[in-house]
């Protein structure tokens, strides 16, 4: 015997999407005017790394819309084709931003290699670094602002684009280093930070793409949810234990399947009952589990003991 409840989350569900995409379109208008900034900086001011810095803050731009619209998508209710909703779309898109974030540091370490091959060094402009140093404030600014609304809606997705940010400020950080070290005898200093640059963004799409293919696999999202439900369901009379419990994440929710142990001899309605009140106990706990199916098991040891007996 299974139940299973599907929550009313409409309202709740709109209204987290609606905070994410409002987050998301400040952090787009932020990163487009960051990055023109430093590209024009960059080209005028012979910097290469902040060139290179200006077109990661342009791909968070560009992701940050993908956000969006994956946003949008992972809200519409569950249907005949997705009966447990859209939600896996952030784990797709969060893959997705992971390998636009390689195959940057990818282009960047190249570009970066061949400059120094070449030889073609130049003297950034001071300029550099105060756009530099404005860009740093803006993107961990970004970061904390964006994971903080990612941890309040629960989004897979966006906490992937505050991670984005975080490289930003983390590559804009060498990038100083870089322009300061050429502009005090060191030019060759400008090529190496955007070498490293590179490095930081195909570190981080590379942990992005680990924790999107776990969640896509069905992976734990934590090891305490278990033992948190077997506490929660023993608390109720009439359950002898809790066993097979499976949490699975999609999107911003949890959906949860598990096996209540009761004494055999009990009604199916009485049966009911408990995997109901378990249900509602687990739900009731958590705001993010989206659904709940419950198995309701005969206690075989107790069972087959009373068969012995008679």
């Amino acid at each position: 015997m299974k139940t299973s409840n599907l929550k009313e989350v409409d309202k709740q569900g709109f209204d987290r999407h609606k905070y994410g995409e409002k987050v998301c379109i400040q952090m787009t208008l932020l990163n487009i005017v960051l990055s023109t900034a430093k590209l024009i900086a960059g080209i005028f001011g012979n910097s290469m790394a902040l060139i290179a810095d200006a077109f990661h803050s342009l791909t968070d731009a560009i992701t940050t819309v993908g956000v969006i619209i994956c946003l949008r998508i992972s809200k519409r209710p569950p249907d005949k084709e997705h009966p447990y909703g859209h939600g896996k779309i952030e784990s797709i898109a969060a893959k997705m931003i992971a390998l636009v974030l390689i195959g940057l540091g990818i282009a960047m370490l190249i570009a970066a290699v061949r400059t120094i091959m070449t030889g073609n060094l130049l003297i950034p402009a001071g300029i550099t670094i105060w756009v530099v140093i404005v860009s740093i404030i803006a993107k961990e600014f970004s970061y904390w602002y964006t994971l903080n609304a990612a941890k309040k809606i629960n989004s897979t997705v966006l906490a992937a684009d505050a991670w984005h940010h975080r490289t930003d400020a983390l590559s804009s950080i060498a990038v100083l280093f870089g322009i300061i070290g050429a502009r005090m005898g060191f030019p060759i200093l400008d090529p190496i930070m955007a070498g490293l640059v590179s490095l930081f963004i195909m570190w981080a799409g590379y942990k992005l793409l680990r924790e999107s293919v776990d969640e896509l696999m069905d992976t734990l999202p934590d090891n305490d949810i278990p033992k948190g439900i077997e506490e929660l369901c023993s608390e109720i009379p009439g359950v002898r234990g809790v066993r097979n419990i499976k949490v699975r994440k999609y999107g911003s929710f949890l959906v949860i399947d598990c096996v209540i142990v009761v004494d055999p001899l009990i009604t199916v309605e009485e049966g009911h009952q408990l995997a109901s009140l378990s249900k509602k106990k687990i739900m009731e706990n958590d705001d993010n589990i989206r659904e709940v199916f419950i198995h309701v098991s005969p206690n075989e040891k107790r069972h087959q003991g009373e068969i012995e007996n008679k």
